[in-house]
């Protein structure tokens, strides 16, 4: 309760101090701030978000300026309110596989570690996860990084959930086939085939990355945030242009307001992703594989 009482006096007056938050908590179904690893101590940290208009998906700065100068130095172990965050920047990881693995939060870094089931060798991207935003007149949408290319950099934008969008799913990276700490998507199989019978190696696995190719204002910038997020092939590491990011995530808790929560009532929205093949295709109610 006095952490609780805190908090609102906080997000009402800034210049108190910023009260500590817990290490131990899991996204809890309020959603999640996820953060550029490379940005986490930086004056303004950065996180994957939309900006306050339109669809493209890039690096935001993740909070309101008077909430930076008060962040503990360990403050991604911990938690964050949606009033310290900018809009658009919430996001929930919904539905996911589950018999492919478990994804753990390590309390004392903020990143995801990956323990892959003992009976599912068959699926090397672990885990899948569908990625959308829980605020503003784009809620509900997913992060999509679909393209129908062969395999090159890729804007990735916003875009209502859909079945057979394999660029809906996203993974996280062990060091595998991914680096540590990225989020990954991979293509889907026949794709990958396709683009093989006409001569063209695609690696199939795309990473989350910043590029400035698109930033034609910072054309020549190497700083980070300065582009917008694109997919890049995993094994993409010597691309001047392009910087494959590792991420922490912190998740959102709510304030107690002294109103009754009753959400374990309320009937669930959405289905979990269970024995999906390496190439499942997700729909807005429930999953179909092809």
């Amino acid at each position: 309760i006095e952490r609780e009482l805190d908090i609102q006096e906080f997000s009402k007056d800034p210049s108190k101090r910023r009260p500590r938050t817990r290490g131990d908590l899991e996204f809890e179904g309020h959603g999640v701030l996820i953060v550029a690893k490379q940005t986490v101590q930086d004056p303004a940290p950065l996180c994957l978000g939309l900006g306050e208009t339109g669809n493209d998906v890039k690096l935001h700065p993740c909070f309101h300026d008077w909430v930076p100068p008060n962040l503990l130095p360990t403050w991604e172990t911990g938690a964050v309110i949606v009033e310290e965050t900018l809009p658009n920047n919430r996001w929930e990881f919904a539905p996911c596989t589950q018999s492919a693995g478990r994804l753990e939060r390590d309390p004392t870094t903020g990143s995801h570690s990956v323990a892959f089931s003992e009976n599912s060798t068959w699926s090397v991207v672990g885990p899948r996860c569908m990625l959308k935003q829980m605020d503003g007149v784009r809620s509900g949408r997913c992060w999509d990084g679909e393209t129908k290319g062969q395999g090159g950099p890729n804007a990735t934008h916003v875009y209502p959930c859909l079945s057979n969008l394999w660029g809906q799913l996203v993974s996280f990276g062990d060091g595998r086939i991914a680096p540590p700490g990225s989020l990954f998507t991979a293509l889907f199989e026949k794709r990958v085939e396709f683009w093989k019978k006409k001569g063209t190696v695609v690696y199939p696995y795309r990473c989350l990355a910043e590029t400035y190719k698109f930033a034609t204002e910072h054309i020549n910038s190497t700083a980070i945030g300065s582009g917008r997020i694109i997919t890049t092939p995993c094994n993409n590491i010597e691309d001047d242009e392009t910087r494959i990011l590792e991420w922490v995530f912190v998740p959102f808790i709510m304030e107690d307001n002294g109103v009754e929560d009753d959400s374990e009532e309320a009937p669930s929205d959405s289905c979990t992703i269970e024995h999906a093949p390496p190439f499942a295709t997700v729909s807005e109610s429930c999953p179909t594989y092809s």
